[in-house]
C-alpha cells in the first residue's frame, strides 16, 4: 500500500463481519504508515442510505432475508469508519434498489446520505456508471470522511 493513492474495498461473503473487519484492518494498517497514506475507498450498501423519514432500508419490515446478513454487516463498517482516526475514508453506496448491470449513461448526480431519485422519484444507477463515479472519485477526493451516493 506505500506508495498507492487508494484502497478500494470490494468485499463478500457469508456473516455479517466480513465488512466491519476489513474496514477496521485497513484502518489500522493504514494508520500505521507514513504520510502520504493511501485513501480507503469502501464499495457500501445501498442500504444503509437514509429513506425519507430518517429510517434505512435495512429496517425496514419486510427487507429481504437474503441480504439482511450484507446490509448489517455494510452498516457496521461504515459506524467504524465514521469512528475512525488517523486515514481518510470514503464510503459509497450504490442505489438500495435499481442498481445492477446496464448501459453507461455517462452522467451521474451525486448526494451524501439519501438516495439520489430521478424526476419519477426512482434511485438507479448501472454498474458501468457507479464504476465511472467510483474512478472519479478516486482522482477528484471530493468525500473525504463521508458516505456518498450516485444515481440519475
Amino acid at each position: 500500500m506505500p506508495g498507492a493513492d487508494a484502497v478500494v474495498v470490494a468485499v463478500n461473503g457469508p456473516g455479517n463481519v466480513l465488512w466491519r473487519d476489513a474496514a477496521q484492518a485497513l484502518v489500522e494498517t493504514i494508520s500505521t504508515l507514513p504520510e502520504p497514506r493511501p485513501r480507503i475507498i469502501h464499495m457500501g450498501s445501498g442500504a444503509t442510505l437514509l429513506l425519507p423519514d430518517g429510517t434505512r432500508p435495512l429496517d425496514s419490515p419486510g427487507f429481504p432475508a437474503q441480504f439482511m446478513d450484507v446490509a448489517t454487516g455494510q452498516a457496521a463498517a461504515l459506524d467504524y469508519y465514521r469512528s475512525s482516526q488517523g486515514v481518510e475514508w470514503t464510503y459509497f453506496s450504490p442505489p438500495p434498489l435499481e442498481f445492477g448491470p446496464g448501459e453507461r449513461r455517462g452522467h451521474y448526480r451525486t448526494g451524501l446520505d439519501h438516495p439520489v431519485t430521478d424526476a419519477d422519484g426512482r434511485a438507479v444507477l448501472s454498474y458501468e456508471d457507479f464504476a465511472v463515479a467510483l474512478v472519479d472519485e478516486i482522482e477528484q477526493g471530493r468525500f473525504l470522511n463521508t458516505r456518498f451516493t450516485a444515481g440519475y
